[in-house]
């Protein structure tokens, strides 16, 4: 098989991941919608992993699956990603990480969704989580306002999409220079382009599991400089393009993150990420909002979301 007889291919960036990353590979594998292609880029690992997954491939390769394997250097998923990209020459993308696990439907009504809607750029899903804590919960696909949906609830993230091809490329594919947070960036960008977004709001085929070792990790304040890059980049992303107006969606995000600093004990990087949204909102009424905002998540408090539209 060639990879142009496939409507889609899965990009896998991989980093010593030896122990688990076949869990991962064996969903994918087990897709029932062939032909198929599957490309794995090996991060520089330090482990056995590209052993592991180079034995993998002998065995699981067939006339209908077809599996690429590449090596890329430079250090981050980000550039892992674009890699494969590269070569990647079906119509539609999907990028899927190597702690995940799909089911064996999930590619199938991805590309049914793509059948039904002709012209679609964007297909989301939602995902079934699993904690470090052993609970499973979903993750929805919001209806409604893409962009908003995205800024606040990230339902761009990694596992939860399949884009044109094309339009990836166009938007500048993944901002190698992020290190955290950079499928939220990507999503913006990807919805500002985007003419046409489907949601499949019933889907739960993806489950991701948290690991201590991801990039997000299992507290925010020790990874403060990436989530403040990445929203950084967002808000002149959005600048950019005109969307001025959702800037204060990124500044009640940002104390959002505020809320969770203070949360994890850390007062002064909570303070001092606050003082920076104030200083630079005029409106007394909002100000007191993102004061609202940072306190009611610090002690707890979910559904900013729904307040922030009254913005």
């Amino acid at each position: 098989m060639t990879q142009a007889m496939s409507q889609i291919t899965v990009v896998v960036p991989v980093y010593n991941r030896a122990d688990i990353v076949t869990r991962t590979l064996d969903s994918i594998a087990s897709q029932r919608l062939r032909p198929l292609h599957l490309v794995v880029v090996d991060n520089g690992s330090t482990d056995e992993t590209l052993g592991v997954v180079t034995n993998w491939r002998e065995t699981h390769i067939s006339s209908d699956f077809f599996v690429t394997i590449l090596q890329e250097s430079k250090p981050g998923a980000c550039a892992a990603r674009n890699s494969g990209l590269r070569i990647v020459s079906t119509p539609y993308v999907m990028f899927f990480d190597s702690d995940d696990v799909m089911e064996s439907n999930h590619v199938g009504e991805v590309v049914a969704a793509i059948e039904s809607n002709k012209d679609v750029d964007i297909v989301q899903w939602g995902t079934t989580r699993h904690g470090l804590d052993g609970k499973v919960y979903r993750k929805q696909c919001r209806r409604g306002d893409h962009l908003f949906n995205h800024l606040f609830h990230a339902t761009l993230a990694t596992q939860c999409w399949c884009a044109r091809t094309e339009l990836v490329r166009r938007v500048g594919a993944w901002d190698e220079t992020l290190m955290g947070w950079n499928d939220y960036e990507l999503g913006v960008r990807l919805l500002l382009a985007a003419k046409k977004v489907v949601k499949m709001p019933n889907s739960w085929n993806v489950h991701v599991y948290l690991q201590e070792n991801s990039i997000t990790g299992t507290n925010y304040v020790s990874g403060k400089e990436k989530w403040e890059e990445s929203l950084k980049k967002c808000e002149s992303v959005l600048r950019q393009s005109g969307r001025a107006d959702a800037i204060k969606y990124i500044e009640t995000r940002r104390c959002i993150l505020a809320g969770l600093y203070s949360r994890e004990q850390r007062e002064d990087e909570s303070e001092r990420l606050l003082g920076e949204v104030l200083s630079r909102e005029p409106k007394r009424l909002r100000r007191m909002f993102y004061r609202f905002v940072r306190g009611y998540v610090a002690h707890g408090g979910r559904g900013v979301s729904i307040l922030a539209k009254l913005l």
